[in-house]
């Protein structure tokens, strides 16, 4: 019965977006060099909740001004800077955390060190905001034939069927999610063909030679809306290759990439990142508590019984184990649950009761999630009755507050 329980997780799973803050403005680099320089390609992404917006004749209006200073030796040696202006059509995208602003800005820089430090002045305010340099190194006297993979999403055609490779453009990592994403693979024109390893702990994800580049002439490119790599109309002596359909195999964490074509060899480290895991997951001893109640006590102190170190790894294992995921890394079952923990933290803690989790109307949402319906009566005591209906389930809870400072407890089902 139990597991039964518990598989409505994910059988009737209805989004809750837990209020979550994370890494919010996003920028990576990407440099194509040749015998005297390098083109240097800075791409960022910035979500509409950071972003002023001003309603204007029935829409919201935005924009932001984002400017990279490349410092050497401690003196400016070049400056570049775009402007972006935004439209939202209603008030709920204004402050979405899934709407993102994307901008590219190039940099030609000959050898040596360099620190890029990025600022952003929002439009309609005076605010601007310089963000933490970019360290990066310029060697153009032993330029490297096979360049690090670029994360895009996959591959997507617009109205004239012309297919695109949308940089993801987060930092250079890729989501840990079931989506597909894939890596550009750019190297130098010389070269026939690449051979792919990626290893994961250990693991072999991938082992492919790929013998077709996508583009012959790639560069990185504005379309208005993404940043995306095109066949471009810069001669910059690289050609891109392209690989798809592995990410949905890799865990949270590094792994590594290893591309060869003949006698050229480069070994690049990239990361898997959960962009929006749930807050309660980042305190592990918390996550593996929650499973108490839902009935799962054995559960967690076998967890418990191994070293903290472990305890993350074994969580994850109750998950996969209870509701395998079909070969995907990323378990939709453990994401849900975790989301509804966020939220019933957040919505349901009272009086004496701050873990709203551990309430009775948080127990309640971490089985079954949100209610089709939910039902208020008063009466003229200060007591409060809350009704939840779940129509698919045929089933009702009923939550009884007497004191009128939200102690709601579980009263009644069918």
């Amino acid at each position: 019965m139990k597991k039964y329980i518990l598989l409505v997780i994910v059988l009737f799973s209805i989004p809750i977006a837990a209020q979550k803050k994370h890494k919010s403005i996003f920028i990576e680099t990407h440099q194509f060099p040749d015998s005297t320089k390098a083109l240097v390609y800075v791409s960022y992404k910035i979500p509409y909740n950071q972003i002023l917006f001003v309603k204007q004749d029935g829409k919201f209006e935005g924009g932001f001004n984002f400017s990279i200073e490349a410092f050497k030796n401690g003196n400016v040696i070049t400056r570049e800077f775009s402007n972006k202006i935004v439209y939202a059509n209603n008030y709920e995208k204004t402050i979405s955390e899934k709407d993102f602003a994307n901008g590219l800005l190039t940099l030609k820089l000959e050898t040596g060190q360099y620190n890029l430090v990025p600022e952003i002045i929002l439009k309609n305010t005076n605010l601007s905001s310089k963000l933490k340099p970019i360290p990066i190194t310029i060697d153009t006297d032993s330029v490297h034939s096979i360049l690090k993979p670029i994360v895009v999403s996959n591959q997507s055609a617009d109205s004239s069927e012309i297919i695109k490779y949308k940089l993801v453009n987060m930092d250079g990592f890729i989501p840990f999610s079931k989506k597909n994403y894939g890596l550009i693979m750019p190297v130098r024109k010389e070269l026939n063909n690449i051979h792919v390893v990626i290893t994961q702990n250990t693991v072999e994800i991938v082992d492919t030679v790929l013998n077709k580049p996508i583009m012959n002439n790639c560069e990185i490119v504005d379309d208005g809306e993404n940043i995306i790599i095109d066949n471009g109309k810069k001669f910059l002596n690289y050609k891109c290759f392209y690989l798809n359909n592995f990410s949905y195999k890799l865990k949270e964490g590094k792994f590594k990439v290893t591309l060869e074509s003949g006698d050229e060899k480069e070994n690049y480290v990239m990361q898997v990142y959960w962009l929006d895991k749930p807050f309660s997951l980042f305190n592990i001893e918390f996550a593996v508590k929650l499973l108490n109640v839902i009935g799962k006590e054995k559960a967690a102190g076998e967890i418990f019984s191994l070293s903290k170190e472990q305890y993350y790894k074994a969580l994850v294992e109750f998950w996969n184990n209870n509701f395998p995921t079909k070969g995907f890394a990323f378990n939709d079952a453990m994401f849900e649950f975790y989301k509804r923990a966020d939220y019933a933290i957040k919505n349901f803690a009272a009086i004496g009761k701050k873990n709203g989790a551990k309430t009775d109307r948080g127990k309640i949402y971490l089985i079954y999630g949100v209610p089709d319906e939910i039902k208020r009566k008063y009466s003229e005591m200060n007591n409060i009755e809350e009704i939840w209906l779940y129509n698919k389930l045929n089933k009702i809870f009923v939550f009884s507050d007497k004191s009128g400072l939200g102690n709601f407890v579980l009263i009644g089902k069918k």
